[in-house]
């Protein structure tokens, strides 16, 4: 199953997510009320989406500061 990060268009601000295979949907899903297009960054297949879930948040604080936008959405406002 894959885990996933989101870019939400061309801003620093990021969804990481697991889903049961279907990215696309979950980009259906999210792009309803959202004026920016929602482009697939990244994606990791695997059977441990949560550890690597985790990994990936936890890596955040090595791209350089962030905090939490809205929902589950994450802002970098720095990035290398």
């Amino acid at each position: 199953m894959p885990v996933y990060i989101l870019r939400e268009g061309q801003a620093n601000i990021f969804k990481i997510g697991r889903t049961n295979g279907d990215i696309e949907g979950v980009i259906r899903r999210l792009r309803t009320g959202n004026s920016q297009a929602l482009t697939l960054f990244a994606q990791v297949e695997t059977d441990q989406e949560r550890p690597v879930k985790l990994f990936f948040i936890g890596c955040w604080h090595f791209v350089g500061s962030f905090e939490v936008a809205v929902g589950n959405f994450l802002k970098s406002s720095q990035m290398r």
